[in-house]
């Protein structure tokens, strides 16, 4: 397994080494979707994260739609940056409905947890 690279500069990026070498780019972050979409940028949307933070707990399904709706291929939201939200498995199965399912979590090695791990314990 190899490991993948995250670009987060939470805008459309501009630097286009940084984008060609990074699995995923986050190309919008803050407490609701920003403009532009992916496909306005340019680039590939297929390596597109809309990530939206301080989210109360019903404003999460239009976020996901916009994201949607501009062609976002990653999304996630959360009420902050420290916890899981309340919501987590709404929105989840939200996005499962439209996606294809994921494969199945396999024991990950010389441990007894599954991955990926999503909000085990506390610290997320």
């Amino acid at each position: 397994r190899t490991l993948e690279t995250v670009h987060n500069p939470g805008v459309i990026t501009k630097d286009l080494e940084l984008f060609e070498a990074a699995n995923v780019t986050v190309m919008s972050e803050f407490t609701q979707p920003r403009d532009p979409s992916p496909y306005q940028s340019g680039l590939s949307p297929e390596k597109s994260a809309m990530l939206v933070n301080g989210v109360v707990d019903g404003s999460w399904r239009g976020y996901l739609e916009d994201a949607r709706m501009k062609g976002y291929k990653f999304f996630y939201a959360t009420e902050n940056f420290t916890s899981c939200p309340p919501f987590l498995a709404d929105l989840l199965q939200a996005i499962r409905e439209t996606e294809p399912p994921p494969p199945t979590p396999q024991p990950c090695k010389g441990s007894s947890y599954y991955c990926p791990r999503l909000c085990m314990g506390s610290g997320g």
